[in-house]
């Protein structure tokens, strides 16, 4: 399935200034969020637009908002939008990366 998640690499290279931390950039995992309806990912990303290196709602699309403050930040999210990670092209739930590491 075609989803319209940034390829790491060429996200990653485009913003090179970003403090992405050690760990994430090591084992591949970026904080990211799936629209559960459509199977749409977004990384997280900062107001400037670039990767987030934690889990924050600045850069989601504004339709998968809750409740936006006065400034057009989003403050919730709607039922069915997910946090997780992506590596690669793939996103991962807090439930898979806990089941792949009680197999390891």
């Amino acid at each position: 399935m075609q989803n319209e998640t940034t390829s790491i690499a060429h996200a990653v290279n485009r913003h090179k200034d970003n403090p992405i931390s050690f760990l994430d950039l090591a084992f591949g995992f970026l904080p990211a969020f799936r629209d559960l309806k459509d199977g749409r990912t977004h990384l997280a990303s900062t107001q400037e637009g670039n990767i987030a290196s934690m889990h924050i709602l600045d850069g989601l699309p504004l339709e998968w908002a809750e409740e936006i403050d006065n400034h057009g930040r989003i403050i919730t999210l709607k039922d069915g939008i997910m946090a997780g990670f992506m590596r690669g092209e793939r996103f991962f739930t807090l439930d898979e990366l806990r089941a792949r590491s009680a197999d390891a």
